[in-house]
């Protein structure tokens, strides 16, 4: 790519959807929309704004176009000409608007595409919620190195500029919608972590089959769907942050673990083959990150590759809380 030259008093940056883990991303022509895609190195990535992120938002693919609303009535973008349609602000909670009318925000087009992997962006109105936040990075954000606080488990604060609410011997953490996180870059003495992971506990439902991922609790067995009974042996304790070991309430040694043939099954904690990743509604292994969890046609759990709006690749993270008892 030809390199581009930085305005004085800019900077360039990826503008970071940690909702769907994508960045703002520019179409390969002028005149055409705005969307979200996996972030990458490529200029399509990266905006070249003022440092106080109001004005025009230049995409370093096509440094002579902007990010602009092209309809003010239906809030539709598309990289098009620097003129007052194309004057943006980020606000330091993340939301992208236009400066003549802050009470719209950029989000999802349509809410049905959010699993897509290309995802067109519209400016509505604000709803202000995570949904439409954006963080700015000067750096390629994706693939996010794990942090410090996953292995206990909270998440990594999705903006590396939040601030330090707490230091210890492990960390700086921030907050973020009420909760701990860690900030990224700040780990001391990840290699020694050692703590217990906190974890929920869920019933994993797909809305096809009408069915919920269960266990038999046997190693080695295959892991299938059955009626959502909410047993122990259709019950996850799933870390906090989706990412980890799926340990059957069963036996919380034993978790969903990936074969050779890329079928899943119950195995005993502890490998790379039994961690698993929530992206969405879709479950995906650390080893195999182009395939998704997916139901066969006898009910069993297997990885295939990732198919955007795979009913049978969907699944639903259902919180489970005990019945309290009468005493």
């Amino acid at each position: 790519e030809p390199s581009v030259t930085v305005k004085p008093g800019y900077a360039v940056y990826w503008f970071y959807h940690a909702f769907t883990n994508k960045c703002l991303y520019a179409p390969k022509e002028p005149n055409k929309p705005i969307t979200v895609k996996p972030c990458d190195e490529s200029n399509y990535s990266k905006w070249m704004v003022l440092t106080s992120r109001k004005g025009y938002f230049y995409s370093m693919a096509h440094p002579d176009y902007c990010l602009r609303v092209a309809d003010v009535d239906t809030g539709s973008l598309e990289l098009g000409k620097c003129d007052e349609q194309a004057k943006m602000v980020h606000d330091n909670d993340g939301f992208l608007t236009l400066i003549e009318s802050s009470d719209k925000c950029v989000g999802f087009l349509n809410d049905k595409d959010m699993y897509n992997n290309e995802i067109e962006m519209n400016l509505n109105t604000c709803v202000k919620e995570d949904n439409e936040k954006f963080f700015n990075w000067d750096h390629n954000p994706t693939p996010i190195t794990v942090c410090f606080s996953e292995a206990f488990g909270y998440p990594c604060c999705s903006d590396p500029n939040t601030s330090v609410a707490y230091d210890d011997e492990y960390g700086q953490w921030g907050i973020e919608n009420d909760l701990w996180c860690g900030i990224l870059g700040s780990e001391t003495t990840v290699a020694t972590l050692t703590p217990t992971i906190n974890t929920e506990t869920y019933y994993l439902y797909n809305t096809e089959s009408n069915k919920c991922v269960h266990s038999s609790g046997i190693l080695d067995s295959p892991i299938t769907m059955t009626v959502c009974d909410q047993s122990s042996y259709t019950l996850w304790d799933i870390p906090y942050t989706h990412n980890g070991h799926f340990h059957l309430k069963f036996d919380n040694s034993h978790c969903i673990m990936l074969s050779d043939n890329d079928s899943l099954v119950l195995g005993k904690c502890g490998d790379a083959g039994t961690t698993f990743y929530r992206e969405g509604n879709y479950i995906k292994s650390s080893i195999s990150s182009d395939k998704c969890v997916g139901i066969t046609d006898t009910s069993t759990l297997v990885m295939t590759k990732c198919i955007e709006f795979n009913i049978y690749q969907l699944f639903f993270f259902n919180l489970w809380t005990e019945e309290p008892v009468d005493n």
